[in-house]
């Protein structure tokens, strides 16, 4: 069997030569097919570990009371190891098909398992076992991998990075998935791939406006990749009454979103037909109201399977299904959420927006403006982002500030600074990894829920 052979000229190589451990020692003893083979590596690995010399007679000795090395032949097997150690070859492809071998022992060993419990356990959903055995796939996978696969020196690290920089001295910046949206192109360069990014804010600040000009704008751009809208909290009627309502706006003449279902004229309704050709077909809404990490992965890999998938977004973290959270705080346990969408980010090679809350201790300062302290449960969500952005509209503040006395110049003074700040939408950059923070300002057309750059005429903003 290539496995056992594969394992003695690993366990041969290195008794003759202890330094080659350093290339080899990933490979796990457990991952040795035959179970002796496998503790002599293990001793092998400690005396190494432990600055010892790892060879023919002290392994002789370690095992010289061993049945199964009695089996083997006694001392002559160890001696045999050695004599057919390949002398002037790399020692990596055998360590590699060791550790082949065994990931397709596991992987069978994961599949039938699933198959018998997929059949026969009807206590739990099918989607919840095969989010299990994807779990221990990936588990697999993970271990599977060759640990010096992922390491690179610094000197690698250096002709890497050289490389780049004349790529982008010749072509350009590499950017992601431009969307239209300002505080996402200019100040991250788009939807960039394995970014997670967390739009927080208090109610009624715009941020599912903002998510959703974002998705339908790098739709729009990117028709080769596809584009996953998660919304908790709004259904599929809801977000496509307010996209298109964002459409007619963008025609010059908007509809607000909330007459859709007062009745509208039948000339309205034909129109708001004539903006359905314009929807991206690109994007795709999940609108369950109970979506958990695990469902959210799926999804992403299934269409990931047949398309890109340039972005993910997620509205928001505080209504997801949370994982079990054993005795831990809500703080622990939407860590396990956000490291998750971080993680998926990364191996899906996709952009994760997320929506946040914030706390309601902001309601109690002066100064309402959010700060990375006021994400609900911080430390994991600001931790885990590579940008955190924070939508901000004075004007929801200030028309809960009206003066009582209506007609009185403090009331007229209150109104005209209301219309100027009226579309105002601040986007406070808190955080941009390799970036600048600071703040872009949007124009946010809340009856048609539409955000759009800043125009160059100011007094649109204001009206």
């Amino acid at each position: 069997m290539l496995a056992v052979e594969s394992a003695q000229c690993l366990i041969g190589m290195v008794m003759v030569d202890n330094s080659r451990y350093r290339e080899v020692g990933h490979v796990r003893p457990d991952q040795l097919f035959d179970p002796f083979h496998a503790r002599i590596w293990a001793a092998i690995g400690d005396l190494v570990s432990a600055g010892r010399r790892a060879d023919a007679a002290t392994i002789a000795d370690l095992f010289a009371a061993d049945p199964s090395l009695i089996e083997f032949g006694g001392a002559r097997h160890i001696a045999d190891l050695i004599d057919k150690a390949p002398s002037y070859v790399s020692i990596r492809p055998f360590a590699e098909t060791v550790v082949s071998s065994w990931a397709r022992r596991e992987a069978a060993a994961v599949l039938a398992d699933g198959a018998r419990d997929v059949m026969t356990d009807l206590a739990n959903s099918p989607g919840a076992m095969l989010s299990a055995i994807r779990n221990r796939l990936d588990r697999l996978e993970q271990d599977a991998s060759s640990a010096d696969g992922e390491l690179a020196t610094a000197a690698d690290a250096c002709d890497s990075l050289l490389d780049s920089l004349e790529h982008e001295a010749a072509h350009g910046r590499e950017r992601g998935c431009m969307t239209g949206v300002r505080c996402f192109d200019r100040r991250m360069r788009g939807l960039r791939p394995g970014w997670l990014v967390v739009l927080g804010g208090r109610p009624s600040m715009g941020k599912s406006g903002l998510m959703r000009s974002a998705a339908y704008g790098a739709a729009k751009r990117n028709p080769d990749k596809t584009f996953l809208i998660f919304s908790l909290e709004m259904d599929a009627r809801e977000c496509a009454e307010r996209a298109l309502s964002a459409a007619t706006f963008e025609a010059g003449d908007g509809i607000p979103y909330n007459e859709f279902g007062s009745g509208l004229a039948p000339h309205e309704r034909a129109r708001l037909r004539g903006f359905r050709a314009g929807m991206p077909a690109n994007v795709l809404i999940d609108d369950r109201s109970n979506v958990s990490l695990d469902d959210i992965a799926r999804r992403v890999w299934a269409v990931k399977a047949r398309q890109p998938v340039g972005g993910v977004f997620v509205d928001y973290l505080q209504l997801m299904a949370r994982p079990d959270p054993a005795g831990r705080n809500d703080a622990l346990v939407l860590g396990d959420i956000t490291r998750g969408l971080k993680t998926l980010a990364r191996e899906a090679e996709t952009c994760v927006v997320l929506l946040s809350q914030l706390n309601r201790q902001v309601e109690n300062r002066e100064d309402k403006r959010p700060q990375l302290a006021d994400l609900r449960d911080s430390g994991s969500i600001e931790q885990d982002a590579n940008a955190v952005l924070f939508p901000y509209r004075e004007v929801y503040y200030r028309e809960r500030a009206e003066p009582k006395d209506t007609g009185s110049a403090e009331h007229l003074k209150w109104q005209e600074s209301l219309e100027l700040i009226r579309r105002r939408m601040d986007v406070i950059a808190a955080k941009v990894r390799g970036g600048a923070i600071g703040t872009d300002r949007q124009a946010y057309y809340a009856e048609c829920d539409h955000v759009e750059d800043v125009p160059q005429d100011a007094d649109r903003l204001a009206a």
